[in-house]
């Protein structure tokens, strides 16, 4: 098996339903290399159709909860 510098899951995660669960799970067990989020500073929805999306966990919530799931770094993207 390959070595990784990094394990990433992808995605929004505003609150973390069992499908989020599953991403982050997959992440953290890779053995061996740091793990990290990249997510977004607003759901990407909100940018697609200029609507207002409310939000279920705000960004510093957000960055905690993933920390205390065990991610070395959270990634935002605008």
């Amino acid at each position: 098996m390959e070595n990784f510098e990094y394990a990433i899951a992808l995605g929004t995660f505003d609150g973390i339903h069992k499908g989020h669960s599953e991403v982050l799970k997959k992440a953290l067990s890779v053995k061996n290399c740091k793990k990290a989020v990249i997510t977004f500073s607003e759901p990407p929805k909100k940018t697609i159709t200029k609507k207002q999306i409310p939000l279920l966990l705000k960004k510093k919530k957000k960055t905690e909860f993933l920390k205390l799931l065990g991610f070395d770094e959270i990634i935002y993207l605008d």
